[in-house]
């Protein structure tokens, strides 16, 4: 960095490190004060006091920069920049040391003191400006600016990476609520071969289960495999449409725009690094999950705007894995095909009479596609129910489920709210939109905007339905879209005038950088520290949990795993016969649509004493209402799950530390 820099770029760099650092300390020292450690405990003392002293040095280094101490200052740094320029490659060992020692910090034991958001932030941004050096240092002939825009970014996609890391276990029980069920799910698809019978498949997500069954096909994978797999899939579905997505803005970019020079492209592969990374963290804003994330991929791998015949093939086929995903994802790949054709296609308006044919022949196949695409899906969803054994009835409970308008604002369970979220994630791509398609006709405008607002709407109203989760991916299509459509706009890739003359330009790193700002922040917000129990704790509540099925089934009973089934689909227990009905996931979805007829033959089993034993999460009986996270899905499962359970059954063994509970007939 040069002296005439410093003043522009510098002091904005140390204010806001004094605001992060600033708000830091005070949040330190209400908690202390809040807990009563505040010059009482030397530790927690100690470390308010550290943070005064982290505090105090960007303050020095801001009133030093109107010093002559400044200079040399400067010159000292310049000569240890100098010294890390000899270490060439090197540094970008140092730069990613330092992205995963942050990841460490906070996914490790010293994650339990980095819950909140603002301590998590001043230590990324501290994580930025340390690699923001070794980074300069490997690429001197970059700006600072440019340097520390990438390193904000890498860094974030370098956190969400690793944060994945802890999925990866070999702990035979849940990871959290459902995470385990899933794994059965996916198993039921080769249930003859696993558990020697033929099990009705799951009516929820069957597309997710399907990409989840492929490892059952190899016999005796653990436990650990598959959450493996799990993760290969969401990294490999996003970054995959982030690459397939880059590739097609990357196309429309003339020749001519970019010079042959080693500076220039340079300048073309970091873009494309940065806008993959971009649209890789956007897309885990939802997130979007890997089963859909297919549905995008075909399209923009494949979509054609001059082969439309092409184009309605791979509507249908989309459409096809659309109707065993989502609902409301039947429209999408018709819509994805019609965004793409609205994009990428101009409207030629006619003369006189003819006006409102052009009308209607250009807007003929995106409107084709849609009306196409979701029967497929409808068709689709028709013959999986008939294939699957499940009453139809289970397809459509969500559409019987209460809907809680207040989750739309800031709430307990998504302290954020929907709707304030959403406009977060979606102002710095529709910014972008609102300025690039000005002076598009009428027709692109109505479809373009169209789309988005009927996705959103969908999203919305699905996100207020109880069960909706605590986050944004009930948004996931409407992501989608916004993400295709704000990369056209970034990469100024939207068609005007003959087809095949694109004016595509590379888009200007700050921009980039714009736009990456808000998918970061909500990157590093996300995961944390949570330990499991020791391995002692674990084998001995194994092999109790073992003891007392042995007992039940030697005297002829059955045992109901409401919770941990995965434990008979990895043969950490004997496969004891397996009863299909009740497993906690679809008993939730249940027991919030209140399904009478599903809910009525399960409180029949419980009046008949059926059971022998239940294995499940602990019960307890305690309303918790609107004030408290997830209170309403509570309140559904203590008033149609938990009070008709205790009144047959009552606890046999609680294992306080894994969240396991048996549960054994009343006289």
């Amino acid at each position: 960095m040069t002296r005439r820099e410093f003043p522009s770029q510098s002091r904005l760099i140390l204010g806001i490190t004094i605001l992060l650092f600033g708000g830091t300390t005070l949040q330190i020292a209400a908690e202390l004060s809040r807990r009563d450690y505040l010059f009482e405990s030397i530790r927690w003392t100690a470390l308010f006091l550290a943070s005064l002293a982290a505090l105090a040095v960007p303050v020095a280094l801001l009133i030093a920069s109107w010093t002559e101490w400044w200079e040399r200052l400067e010159s000292w740094f310049d000569r240890g920049l100098g010294l890390l320029k000899q270490l060439g490659r090197f540094n970008l060992f140092f730069f990613l040391l330092i992205i995963a020692a942050y990841s460490f910090l906070i996914l490790g034991p010293t994650g339990r003191y980095l819950k909140e958001f603002i301590p998590r932030l001043s230590l990324f941004w501290m994580t930025c400006l340390v690699g923001s050096v070794f980074l300069k240092a490997f690429a001197p002939q970059r700006s600072w600016i440019v340097v520390l825009s990438a390193t904000w970014l890498l860094a974030g996609v370098g956190y969400r990476l690793l944060a994945f890391i802890p999925d990866v276990s070999t702990y035979p029980f849940t990871l959290s609520w459902s995470e385990a069920s899933r794994y059965y799910y996916a198993s039921l698809f080769l249930s003859e071969r696993i558990y020697g019978e033929a099990v009705p498949l799951s009516p929820l997500h069957p597309s997710r289960y399907l990409m989840q069954a492929i490892p059952f096909t190899i016999p005796q994978l653990p436990l650990w495999f598959h959450r493996a797999w799990q993760v290969l899939l969401w990294l490999a579905t996003a970054f995959g449409l982030a690459y397939l997505l880059n590739h097609r803005l990357s196309r429309n970019l003339p020749a001519a725009e970019e010079p042959r020079t080693k500076v220039g492209m340079e300048d073309r592969e970091l873009v494309g690094i940065l806008f993959v990374g971009m649209a890789f963290l956007f897309l885990f804003q939802g997130p979007v999950y890997y089963h859909l994330l297919l549905i995008p991929i075909l399209l923009v791998w494949g979509f054609d705007r001059t082969r439309p015949w092409k184009a309605m093939a791979l509507v249908i086929v989309a459409s096809t894995w659309a109707g065993i995903s989502r609902v409301n994802w039947y429209p999408v790949p018709g819509m994805l095909a019609a965004v793409l054709y609205f994009l990428e296609v101009d409207f030629e308006p006619a003369i006189g009479s003819n006006r409102f044919r052009s009308a209607v022949n250009y807007l003929s196949w995106p409107a084709i596609w849609i009306l196409v695409g979701t029967l497929a899906a409808s068709l689709t969803q028709a013959v999986y129910i008939l294939w699957s054994g499940v009453e139809g009835e289970a397809f459509t409970s969500s559409f019987s489920s209460d809907l809680l308008w207040y989750r739309l604002f800031p709430n307990p369970t998504f302290p954020l709210g929907i709707l304030p979220a959403a406009v977060l994630v979606s102002a710095p791509m529709l910014t972008l939109l609102a300025r690039e398609l000005r002076g598009l006709h009428l027709n692109r405008l109505a479809g373009l905007a169209g789309i988005l607002v009927v996705l959103f709407t969908g999203g919305v109203v699905v996100s207020a339905k109880i069960g909706g989760g605590s986050n944004l991916h009930n948004l996931d299509a409407y992501l989608v879209l916004l993400l295709i459509m704000g990369g056209y706009a970034l990469f100024q890739s939207i068609q005007r005038g003959k087809p095949g003359k694109f004016t595509g330009r590379l888009p200007s790193l700050s921009v980039l950088a714009a736009m990456s700002v808000i998918p970061v922040l909500m990157a590093i917000s996300t995961g944390g520290y949570h330990p499991l129990p020791e391995k002692p704790v674990i084998s001995s509540a194994l092999n109790e949990i073992k003891g007392m099925v042995d007992q039940a089934v030697g005297r002829g009973g059955e045992v109901l795993f409401i919770s941990e089934r995965q434990l008979l689909t990895f043969n950490n227990l004997p496969l004891v016969g397996l009863v299909d009905p009740y497993e906690k996931v679809f008993l939730m979805e249940m027991a919030m649509a209140g399904n009478q007829v599903y809910l009525g033959s399960y409180y029949d089993d419980l009046a008949k004493r059926r059971f022998a034993l239940i294995i499940t999460d602990p019960l307890k009986d305690v309303i918790k209402g609107e004030e408290f996270s997830f209170g309403e899905e509570n309140d559904a499962w203590v008033k149609r799950v938990v009070r008709p359970t205790l009144e047959a059954y009552r606890s046999k063994k609680l294992f306080k530390e894994l969240s396991i509970e048996v549960l054994e007939p009343k006289p």
